[in-house]
């Protein structure tokens, strides 16, 4: 084998490393999904404050395409391993790369698999649609109501072709009253009987409600408005 040869064997391998790890990191999640909780990522974390941290942020990015665990316990975990500033920094940085890696395959998708999606997911098109021109309005919308798949949201939001700067913006600005109150949540959660703790829950569980809510109002609205055109 030439010296040319080794030195491109050598790259190439270098290169496949990062891949090879997160596919492994990936496998190791999948065959334990029925255990993860907030103690069992916990117990896994490394003692080194950079590698935690790129743990969480893998996390994360697996979490965007996989719906094996919830992303609250992400959020809780971090609330639970560091100061409540420095947890609800990192939460929102994790959020902004779970919305990124659908949101690219979505840009890359073709108008079939939009069509597609639009099909099989009618309540994210049914917001969608009307409200293309309100790029920011419509990230934000789409994130707080949080019964709607973000993988799905992601996706729909790139084959759109809505600007990045506006999709994270609008995206991130939706989440952030779950951020808060989930990462609050970790950070009290050794102390469940704590005022913060429960508030911070109640809180949670209210966003959810007022976030189907907003659908309902923003949809009866939608048909309101669509029967008086018809008219």
């Amino acid at each position: 084998m030439t010296k040319e040869k080794i030195k491109r064997f050598s790259v190439t391998f270098l290169k496949l490393i990062p891949i090879m790890a997160l596919l492994g990191f990936i496998i190791f999640i999948l065959t334990r999904r029925d255990k993860i909780t907030v103690d069992y990522i916990l117990s896994y974390m490394p003692d080194n404050l950079f590698l935690a941290i790129g743990s969480i942020f893998c996390l994360y990015a697996i979490k965007s395409v996989s719906v094996f665990f919830p992303l609250i316990v992400i959020k809780i975990a971090v609330g639970a391993m560091y100061p409540p500033l420095i947890a609800i920094l990192i939460n929102s940085i994790g959020i902004c790369i779970s919305f990124l890696i659908p949101y690219f395959i979505g840009r890359r998708s073709k108008g079939e698999h939009t069509q597609k999606l639009a099909e099989k997911h009618p309540k994210v098109a049914k917001i969608l649609y009307p409200n293309e021109d309100k790029q920011f309005f419509i990230c934000f919308l789409l994130r707080s109501i949080y019964f709607l798949p973000s993988d799905i949201v992601s996706m729909f939001l790139g084959a759109r072709k809505i600007p990045m700067h506006k999709y994270l913006a609008g995206g991130l600005f939706g989440m952030m009253p779950s951020i808060i109150t989930t990462t609050l949540m970790g950070s009290s959660i050794k102390d469940i009987s704590s005022p913060m703790f429960w508030v911070c829950g109640i809180l949670t569980i209210l966003f959810s409600a007022i976030s189907y809510v907003i659908y309902f109002i923003y949809s009866k609205k939608k048909s309101t408005k669509r029967g008086s055109e018809k008219e």
